[in-house]
């Protein structure tokens, strides 16, 4: 069995997540000064680290409401000078964006070695901490076929890297750890905690930096394949 990661494991978003809000922004406020894409992109991942840090429980909720509230936060450390009507509109806008498939693009051959490893017998199970856009982004995305579960932080309550979690999927697959894989980018978020149950871990060092800090690590899909292949 391999449990994977979503995000900057399987797809990520395209243009980067800062270019993509500089462009909703230029949209929407086309007589503004707006910050630059740089510290657009300091920005928001100062402002997302924090709440994510904060939070009890999912950082995101499980409503509507409550994803847009995070995601209201998150907007305004980024672009400070927004309040009101302007900040809530601007929120929304991007909330939408980014649940389009086009939004995001998925790595190379990550489709084709997950549909080789279905079709050699590997169950395939998805560990997420997103919102409640998931599901409908999987399946825009045409990942949904491939996948026989789903634990998203926003309907389990939980978010990696809580061993809560971690804990429940064990429980709820119902299989030994020693028979799992579990494949995500951060080491700290969706390595240690598995590593800790027993199961078996692959860094998917996507920015091929620090090769030494997690082992086995791969830096694509073709590699993943090779690796499982042999197991």
């Amino acid at each position: 069995m391999l449990i994977c990661d979503l995000g900057d494991t399987l797809i990520r978003p395209s243009p980067p997540v800062e270019q993509q809000y500089h462009s909703v922004a230029a949209q929407l406020f086309p007589h503004r000064e707006l910050p630059s894409i740089l510290l657009i992109k300091q920005r928001f991942r100062r402002g997302f680290d924090q709440l994510y840090r904060s939070s009890k429980g999912c950082c995101f909720g499980s409503t509507r409401a409550e994803s847009l509230w995070f995601w209201n936060r998150v907007v305004s450390s980024v672009f400070p000078r927004l309040a009101g009507q302007q900040l809530t509109d601007f929120t929304d806008r991007l909330f939408e964006n980014f649940s389009r498939a086009e939004a995001w693009e998925i790595f190379p051959d990550a489709r084709q070695v997950l549909r080789q490893l279905k079709q050699d017998g590997w169950q395939l199970v998805l560990l997420t901490n997103w919102d409640l856009r998931a599901r409908e982004l999987i399946d825009r995305l045409r990942f949904g076929e491939l996948f026989e579960g789903y634990f998203i932080s926003s309907e389990v309550g939980y978010h990696k890297p809580d061993i809560r979690l971690f804990e429940l999927v064990l429980e709820q697959l119902d299989q030994s750890p020693e028979r799992i894989w579990m494949i995500g980018n951060d080491p700290e978020v969706d390595l240690k905690p598995a590593a800790h149950l027993g199961l078996h871990t692959i860094w998917y060092n996507n920015t091929g930096t620090d090769t030494d800090s997690w082992e086995p690590s791969v830096l694509n899909w073709q590699q993943v394949g090779q690796l499982l292949g042999k197991t």
